[in-house]
């Protein structure tokens, strides 16, 4: 039985390279709060997409809304992350 555990607790070291960042991220919101109140700065997004819901005027775009990514609109009237990121790479 002793062997056997030897056999299970082999460790083989991996060799690890870090490489510096290319680029910098970016982190941020996309619109300013404009506010310090802590309860709307955590509840803000929600607000806005209980009014999503209401502008989408059917259950399936309400659905879409939550499933979609972010910035998705039932009248394409807003920009999606993924059309924000291609507008900065082209600016």
């Amino acid at each position: 039985t002793e062997e056997r555990l030897l056999e299970f607790t082999t460790v083989q070291r991996e060799e690890v390279v870090i490489q510096p960042e290319e680029e910098r991220p970016v982190y941020g919101l996309t619109k300013n709060v404009n506010t310090f109140n802590p309860v709307k700065i955590a509840f803000h997004e929600w607000v806005n997409l209980s009014k999503d819901f209401r502008r989408g005027r059917s259950f399936t775009n309400a659905i879409k809304y939550l499933l979609n990514p972010p910035g998705w609109s039932h009248d394409g009237k807003t920009k999606t992350t993924r059309a924000l990121r291609k507008e900065k790479q082209l600016g």
